[in-house]
């Protein structure tokens, strides 16, 4: 696999995307391969669930497709929206997720009351993707930090193309960052989770 900056995955996606025409079969099939993987590293710990936390962008979206093909599955699977989808992409693979999960299974998360994570579950980070750089806004924020919380009985946390908070071409660490057990690269692997190799 490749590495590349930010800058240089976010190229190669659009020449990707102008190739197919569209976009979401791009979105799919990273998230399909991302849910197999998740069910490979899971093992037994996909008996105690999956929490999944999204952003409203098409990190977000990878997020959603991983849901609906674990729920497929028959893994039981929560999400966690920090913000409503945005791109047209996440909407898509929400609306999927959706019909998909069971009712209540998708829901908004709120900092003040954060979810509680029971059991040695799976965790997935599907946050902020490879175009996020600085400090966490205070949802993502919050979010990160259940992430990490949770962490210590999870058995495993996996990000799916950039944990949260790694700026994916520097390796610059956030306040909070999401502390990946594993991260799952789509495309090309970023120069900033190499560099970033503390978490």
């Amino acid at each position: 696999m490749d590495v590349t900056s930010a800058e240089q995955a976010s190229v190669r996606d659009a020449a990707a995307i102008a190739a197919r025409g569209e976009s979401f079969s791009l979105m799919a099939a990273a998230g399909t391969v991302a849910a197999a993987a998740i069910v490979r590293a899971g093992g037994d710990a996909l008996a105690h669930g999956v929490e999944v936390f999204v952003g409203g962008g098409n990190n977000g979206g990878d997020g959603y497709v991983v849901a609906a093909q674990l729920a497929r599955l028959g893994v039981r699977v929560r999400v966690h929206a920090v913000v409503p989808p945005r791109s047209p992409d996440c909407t898509l693979a929400a609306a999927i997720a959706s019909s998909v999960l069971r009712d209540g299974d998708i829901a908004p998360f709120v900092a003040d009351t954060p979810p509680r994570i029971h059991g040695r579950g799976v965790l997935v980070d599907a946050l902020l993707g490879t175009g996020a750089t600085g400090e966490l806004r205070a949802g993502f924020a919050a979010a990160a930090a259940v992430i990490n919380r949770a962490r210590e009985i999870a058995t495993l946390v996996v990000a799916l193309d950039v944990p949260t908070g790694v700026d994916a071409t520097t390796g610059r660490l956030a306040s909070g960052y999401v502390r990946a057990h594993l991260t799952l690269s789509f495309g090309t692997c970023k120069s900033g989770v190499l560099s970033a190799r503390t978490y």
